[in-house]
């Protein structure tokens, strides 16, 4: 299947460093977004690691109605 981020890979790759494994992580949850939910357009995208967790929060609008909204996850 198509869908996914990698979310595993990219945490543990010991060979990247931190800042460019949150940025390829902020790309790749953007580019899902887009391609499975098109009709939703990410106004800002935060993932911040914080001790052993993730927290990942994602402001965004439906463009249907233009009703805006925001998610937060942690990981």
């Amino acid at each position: 299947p198509s869908y996914g981020v990698g979310l595993r890979e990219i945490l543990f790759d010991q060979n990247v460093e931190t800042s460019e494994r949150i940025s390829t992580l902020k790309a790749r949850i953007d580019q899902n977004i887009q391609f499975h939910i098109p009709q939703i357009e990410v106004n800002n995208l935060q993932v911040t690691p914080e001790d052993k967790l993730l927290n990942v929060k994602i402001g965004y609008t439906i463009l249907l109605d233009n009703d805006t909204n925001e998610i937060s996850i942690t990981l």
